[in-house]
C-alpha cells in the first residue's frame, strides 16, 4: 500500500492550493510560504455569522447587529484574504477540484467537533444555476458539502434547494441590490417537504460568505416548510473591520 501511494505521488504530486507549487512530504495542503499567508478565523468573532471582529468586547459584527435571521449560527474556516482568493479561484474557476480535499481536511480538523455538537440531520449545498454548472462543470458548494457529509457520515441532499434564476454575482452589488438580486433566485423542489421529513437540524454549505444574503434567502425557504434549526458553514468569510 505504501509503495502504491509513493508511485501515485510521483505521477500526481500534490500541489499547494494557493500557488500550485509541488508540496513537500511535510506540507499539508499549503506550502510553507503560502501557509504563512493563510489566515484562519479566530476569536474574537461574531457570535452569529462567525466573522472576525476587531473589538473583543463586541458580540456581533456590524452586519448582524439587531438583524432578524433565519440562520441560527454560522461558522467559517478561513479569512477571505489575498491568499484564499487565489486558492478559491484555483478551485472554483480553474477547475482544480482536487483542492477540495485540502479544504475538507482543514474543515474536519478545525470545525468537525462544532458540527457534531449541533447534531446535524442533513447537509445541503447552496445551488448554482444550470448555466453556471454547464460552464464550470461543477458546483463548488456541492463538492464541499458532499465530501463533508461522506467524511462525517451525515445525510446529504442537493435536490431540495433549486437555483431558478442565473443572477449577477453578489460580490459586485450593494446590500439592497443583493436582496433584490436574490428575491426570486432560489426555490424548493416539489418534494422538498417530503425529503425533509424527520430532518430538524440542517447545515447549509457555501464557499464564500459576504453579507449572508444568499444563506438568509435559502434559510427562509427552508423555514417556510418547517425546518426547525438552520446552521451555515462557509469556507471563507471577510473581516468586519
Amino acid at each position: 500500500m505504501g509503495k502504491e501511494h509513493y508511485i501515485l505521488d510521483l505521477l500526481f504530486p500534490k500541489k499547494c492550493a494557493v500557488c500550485s507549487n509541488i508540496l513537500s512530504s511535510k506540507d499539508k495542503g499549503f506550502c510553507h510560504t503560502c501557509l504563512e499567508k493563510v489566515e484562519y478565523v479566530k476569536e474574537p468573532k461574531c457570535m452569529h455569522c462567525g466573522k472576525p471582529i476587531e473589538d473583543e468586547k463586541e458580540e456581533y459584527c456590524q452586519n448582524c447587529k439587531g438583524k432578524k435571521s433565519f440562520i441560527k449560527k454560522g461558522e467559517a474556516l478561513y479569512v477571505y484574504n489575498d491568499a484564499m482568493k487565489k486558492a478559491i479561484e484555483n478551485f472554483k474557476y480553474q477547475g482544480v477540484v482536487e483542492n477540495s480535499q485540502i479544504f475538507i481536511d482543514d474543515l474536519l480538523e478545525k470545525k468537525g467537533s462544532q458540527i457534531r455538537e449541533k447534531e446535524i440531520d442533513l447537509i445541503i449545498p447552496i445551488p448554482i444555476h444550470k448555466k453556471r454548472m454547464r460552464y464550470r462543470g461543477f458546483n463548488q458548494a456541492q463538492v464541499l458539502a458532499k465530501a463533508l457529509a461522506r467524511e462525517m457520515q451525515l445525510d446529504f441532499d442537493e435536490e431540495i434547494l433549486l437555483r431558478i434564476e442565473n443572477t449577477r454575482p453578489q460580490k459586485k452589488l450593494g446590500d439592497e441590490e443583493r436582496i433584490k438580486n436574490l428575491k426570486k433566485a432560489f426555490g424548493l423542489s416539489k418534494d422538498a417537504k417530503k425529503r425533509l421529513q424527520g430532518k430538524r437540524r440542517i447545515l447549509l454549505v457555501d464557499d464564500i460568505y459576504t453579507t449572508g444574503t444568499t444563506l438568509e434567502t435559502c434559510g427562509k425557504l427552508l423555514k417556510s416548510i418547517g425546518v426547525e434549526e438552520i446552521y451555515s458553514l462557509c469556507l471563507c468569510i471577510g473581516k468586519d473591520y
